[in-house]
This record gives structure tokens, sequence and C-alpha cells, in this order.
């Protein structure tokens, strides 16, 4: 890279902590954006290892580069930190165990400034070092919505289906400033893209979603904040807390966007509740109740069927949510059984299949009257009888 431009085009944050081992990469990759005129902030959040040593030896070699040190704060106030220094017309965040396909940022600002956008984001494409220590990259993901200027909070696929990703695209630093969009200062790096994915998708009148590889993201870093994301399951409670109090702060903004926030809250509880070990699930079901039940009141047209069925359940009692996932569970098994008892040729095996199959038939049996509970027993006692068969 050259020497520094003032009134860079874009600012590029770079939060860092503890990845010596990554980041020359996620450097030298901008050197191959394209563009010139740019401002990379590069924040240490208090490394431990080698990582300082590696962004100064960067910064010595291209005035381009800042570099902010300072003790470790979290993710939030690292990015918080960045955002305040940047001096560019847009904004970008580029995590340092990760990098850019060529020519990602001269592209997506030629976008940015041709539909004069308040952000655009492109595409990410996963990757990780192979057993045989090759590179595998994953093929990128598309958009629901794509390739057409939109306001998020008004397209709910846009606004519901989206990844949370904050790096994979360009904000006009100006909508930022002016919406006074930032990050929660919350401890460590848990769900801070998510309060800034909400305020940008709920402020934002123009943006876009292009078929553009934006991003290269890095999946195995068993240091990184993603991987670390289900050993703090309420966390995300704090941010979607935080996320409110900014969006209620300006009322004709929260009242329009109040059912998409439902369904994004909804939504990222089952993912968090899936990535618990079984042990955690009640107590977290139990406290991920108490703030269902604030938002009873909130309109659930947007919400997928599955999210739906989650919320109702949970707000009858998180031990009436684990029967029926109990439930779901056996019946998913009873259903696997079935096909292979279907495919049996003896006549005791054939017996177990018809018996299973009338178990988990309601037509017009007594069943349909039956209490989940007993039908449950039923439906275990039933799969624990065809699986000796199956022995």
């Amino acid at each position: 890279m050259s020497q520094f431009i003032e009134q860079p085009l874009i600012s590029v944050v770079i939060p860092s902590y503890n990845v010596e081992h990554y980041v020359r990469e996620c450097l030298d990759s901008l050197a191959e954006q394209g563009v010139e005129n740019i401002q990379v902030i590069c924040v240490n959040d208090g490394s431990t290892d080698g990582t300082l040593t590696v962004l100064q030896e960067y910064a010595a070699k291209d005035a381009r580069i800042e570099i902010l040190d300072g003790p470790n704060g979290g993710y939030g106030k690292a990015m918080n930190r960045g955002l305040a220094a940047a001096k560019g017309k847009y904004f970008a965040i580029l995590e340092p165990d990760d990098y850019l396909p060529e020519q990602a940022y001269a592209k997506l600002l030629k976008i940015a400034q041709e539909n004069n956008l308040d952000f655009v984001k492109g595409c990410t494409q996963s990757f990780f070092e192979g057993q045989d220590g090759k590179r595998v990259i994953v093929p990128q993901h598309s958009y629901p919505v794509k390739n057409t200027v939109l306001c998020p909070r008004k397209t709910p696929p846009a606004f519901i289906d989206i990844s949370v990703d904050s790096w994979n695209g360009i904000y006009n630093l100006d909508f930022l400033r002016r919406h006074h969009i930032e990050y929660h200062e919350s401890p460590g790096a848990s769900y801070q893209d998510t309060g800034f994915f909400m305020q940008t998708f709920s402020f934002a009148e123009r943006a876009m979603f292009v078929d553009v590889p934006s991003y290269m993201y890095r999946t195995d870093n068993a240091a990184s904040s993603t991987s670390a994301r289900s050993s703090k399951p309420y966390a995300l409670s704090g941010e979607y807390a935080y996320i409110r109090r900014k969006l209620e702060a300006v009322p004709e903004i929260w009242n329009e966007v109040k059912p998409l926030y439902l369904a994004r809250r909804v939504g990222g509880h089952r993912w968090i509740y899936y990535s618990l070990k079984e042990s955690m699930r009640l107590e977290y079901l139990r406290e991920v109740r108490k703030e269902f039940i604030e938002l009873e009141g909130f309109d659930r047209s947007l919400l997928p069927r599955i999210d739906k069925y989650h919320l109702e359940k949970i707000l009858v009692s998180p031990e009436h949510f684990l029967t029926c996932e109990a439930v779901q569970d056996e019946v998913r098994s009873a259903k696997r059984v079935l096909t292979l008892l279907s495919q049996a040729s003896s006549i005791r095996r054939k017996y177990y299949f018809y018996k299973l199959l009338s178990v988990l038939t309601f037509g017009k049996s007594r069943k349909r009257n039956q209490s989940r509970a007993k039908r449950y027993r039923e439906v275990c006692r039933e799969i624990r009888f065809a699986t000796r068969v199956l022995q």
C-alpha cells in the first residue's frame, strides 16, 4: 500500500485480540482492494501475544495504517474506538482472522456511490484449513432479496432472514453518525454484531444486497467469538435489551420494527437453545420466558412457523415446551424406525411396523383424545420394542 491520503474514501476498522497467526493475511488482503484512498484503523484490544508487534511492523511501512492500543475492553468498546476515529465517507469492519477477496471494496464502493446507499452488503465465503493443510472454501451464500435498492424495515425477508454479519459490507459513515449507531459495550465478544445489525437495518432507507464476493470468513479459529457463543447463552438477552432501548428512543421507527424485532429475537433464541447441552436447557428456558412475557403483546404475524411454535410453548411453561420437544424427538425417531421396519421381510418385523404405525396415526382413533404425556409414553414404549426387533 502507498502513503496515506487525506480525507479517505473508506475507513476500515480491524479489532485485534491475540491474532498474531492470522492478521498478516488480513492486512495483506487490503493491498488488493483497488482503493488507494483508505484509512486502516487497527484497534489492539490488550493482546498478550505478538499481535501488536505485527501491527507496528505494517504501520511502519504504510502511514495509512493507524494503531489504537489499549487494555482489553471487549469487542464493543474496541469497535466504538475505531468508529470514533474513522474519517472516511464509508466505514467497514474487517476481522483480523479473516481476509478480503480481491477488489471487494472497490466493487462495493462503486455500487454504494452509484445508488446513494446507506449500506451495501456483498456475499461471504467461509473457509478452513483441511487436514492435508490445503484451504477449503465453502461456496458463497445468496440473499433472499438482492440486486435492488430497498428499505430493510419495509422488506421482512431481508430483515428476518439475512445473517447478522456486519463485516461483509460497507456503511455510509454519515448515516451511522446521524442515527447514533454504535456497538454495545458489553463484556467480551458475544453478539455485539447483532446490535449493529438491528440498528443499521432499522434506520436505513436505502440498502442493497448484492452477489459480489466481498468477504472470506474463517471457521476454524477456536478462539473466535462465534465459537464461544454457546457458552454465553444469556448474553443475547442483554444485547436485545440494549437494542430495544436504542430503538425505543425513536418511537416512529420502534413502532414499525416491533414485529421484526420479535422475529429476530425468537429466531436468535432458537439458535442458542439447540446449541446448549440438554442439562442447561431448562434453566435457560426459564430465564428466556421472562423476556418473552414482556413481548407477548407484539404482532406475531411475521414469525416463521417454527419460531411461533417455540414462543407459544415456552409461554405456557418451559416444562411444557420440553415435553413437546421430547414428543417431537420420539416421533422423528419413530419415523426412522418405521422406514427400516417397512423394508423388513419377516412377519414379526411387519407386525411391529403396523403396531408402531397405529401409535403414530391419529385418524379417527381414540388416540386423538389421548393426553400428550400418555401418548408420549406409548410412543417411547413402542419404539423400544421396535428397536429390539431390529437388533
